[in-house]
């Protein structure tokens, strides 16, 4: 049976695109050519129509995410999505990368699944700036490193800390939150740190709740990089992306300063082939992945299977294509967002 369920969220976006001015995919031309490539039948609903038990069991489902200031909307997606993954649909990609859009933390702790190539990057997670005291007593930490907030795009949330003490001073800084939500209102602050004085006056021993903050990584930082390449995968064809850093900084993602290279050398084959050998780790229909090259060897930066930028695939002329016996060649030939996506389903649906 070879049915499949394009959910969109309430806005009717289910994946980012540059070329149209809703900034979201052609939902109706993607279905057409999921048809065309072969599907038996293709349904389109919103999250908020899903009725529970659902009858899509069998079904292939793609998805949206949702990077909503706080996530809160992204926890709602991710109730319906495990959801309807309990009533035995198949989700695309798989519910591990959901929960890795936009939360570092739990990508950083996917990479460790992955073969050693692609923990060259070490990472240290952690909450409270208690934690982090617990991290550097039992780890030894060699700087400049970089510090990240576990959600966050083209480069926010992201900074270099050179000494211990400018770590703890970002984390503080960083991690704090920014809003306040019905669970964490001013009021509910001043109760919590009244009854900490207390607790310390009266020298209790009771365990004191965590206070409300954004989880945070601590990773390796990698010298001397004046750019970095994101590359895009869907099935068989590749997109690749040079990304020069920003003027006096170490960030490339969200410069602006993006150009395709023109050469095909060695260079450019050894990341592409880098950019494979994840894929077929991580087995998922669609991949993004940045790439840092230092001159010899590679290190994957971040990744994401699910509503990621399209630039790179919308932009390019061209895609790489990798033959049985490993050999890259370069197409000159435009792609269309919507057909690769089709293309990219229907080929992981028919390899697994």
């Amino acid at each position: 049976m070879r049915k499949i369920l394009l959910l969109h969220d309430n806005r009717g976006y289910m994946a980012s695109s540059r070329l149209r001015d809703t900034k979201a995919v052609d939902i109706l031309l993607l279905k057409n050519e999921l048809l065309e490539q072969g599907f038996e039948e293709v349904e389109i609903k919103s999250l908020h129509q899903l009725t529970f038990p659902s009858k899509f069991a069998g079904w292939y489902v793609l998805y949206p995410s949702s990077e909503d200031f706080g996530l809160f909307y992204k926890s709602f997606i991710e109730d319906i999505l495990l959801q309807i993954q309990l009533d035995g649909a198949i989700l695309l990609p798989k519910f591990e990368y959901f929960r890795a859009h936009h939360n570092k933390v739990f990508m950083e702790l996917y990479r460790t699944r992955l073969g050693e190539d692609y923990q060259t990057i070490k990472s240290l997670c952690f909450y409270s700036m208690k934690d982090l005291k617990e991290l550097l007593k039992n780890n030894k930490i060699e700087y400049p490193v970089v510090i990240k907030c576990a959600e966050g795009s083209a480069s926010g949330g992201v900074q270099m800390a050179s000494n211990e003490i400018e770590l703890f001073a970002k984390a503080k800084k960083m991690g704090r939150i920014q809003y306040n939500d019905a669970c964490y209102t001013r009021k509910k602050q001043i109760r919590y740190w009244l009854g900490r004085v207390k607790r310390r006056l009266k020298k209790s021993e009771m365990i004191e709740k965590p206070t409300a903050r954004q989880k945070m990584i601590i990773q390796s930082f990698i010298p001397n990089l004046d750019c970095d390449y994101k590359v895009l995968v869907f099935a068989e064809k590749f997109y690749l992306l040079k990304r020069y850093v920003r003027d006096e900084d170490f960030r490339a993602s969200g410069s602006g300063k993006f150009v395709f290279p023109e050469k095909f050398a060695g260079d450019e084959k050894k990341i592409l082939e880098y950019a494979y050998q994840a894929y077929v780790q991580l087995e998922t229909p669609m991949l993004s992945i940045d790439i840092a090259f230092d001159g010899a060897n590679c290190h994957m930066i971040e990744f994401q299977c699910v509503d990621f930028g399209a630039y790179t695939l919308q932009y390019s002329s061209c895609y790489y294509k990798r033959d049985e016996e490993g050999d890259w060649t370069k197409v000159e030939k435009k792609s269309v967002l919507e057909e690769e996506m089709a293309n990219a389903v229907k080929c992981f649906v028919e390899r697994n």
